[in-house]
């Protein structure tokens, strides 16, 4: 897919923090696919042919689908339970896709809001803390003593 280059403006704030992001443009565009997809707009990233019950893959390489599970993915070990209960055609029963929405409620809730997504994206590096600045003594003490 092509790459369409637009600069944007930052205070001095916001340079900061996107100073400790990986990748930036990935996290603008991962912004700006959730926001489109909170409003009814976007693209599933599974096929039609190929989602279970409806819903696409909650392990995509690209992340859950901000349509499907517009509050965060669901954990991993619940996925594969639909999806196996799905191909095996015991999902009428318990895990079918009220199930895995509803166990993606529960992680976004147990987990916080529904905005902190952003410490899950691949563009998101934590900030590493900068070690405090020690004097000459102290050093000489902490490698003797």
């Amino acid at each position: 897919m092509a790459s369409i280059i637009r600069s944007v403006s930052l205070t001095p704030k916001t340079a900061a923090i996107a100073s400790k992001m990986g990748n930036f443009s990935a996290f603008v565009r991962e912004c700006l696919e959730r926001y489109d997809a909170a409003r009814g707009g976007g693209e599933h990233p599974t096929p039609e042919d190929a989602r279970l019950d409806g819903l696409c893959n909650a392990m995509h390489v690209s992340g859950p689908c901000p349509k499907c599970y517009p509050l965060g993915g669901p954990d991993g070990e619940d996925w594969l339970m639909f999806a196996g209960a799905q191909r095996s055609g015991v999902a009428d029963t318990a895990f079918n896709a009220a199930w895995l929405l509803g166990r993606a409620a529960e992680r976004a809730q147990r987990e916080g809001d529904r905005w902190e997504f952003i410490t899950e994206s691949v563009a998101y590096r934590p900030p590493v803390a900068e070690p405090p600045e020690v004097g000459h003594v102290r050093t000489w003490l902490r490698k003797w003593f």
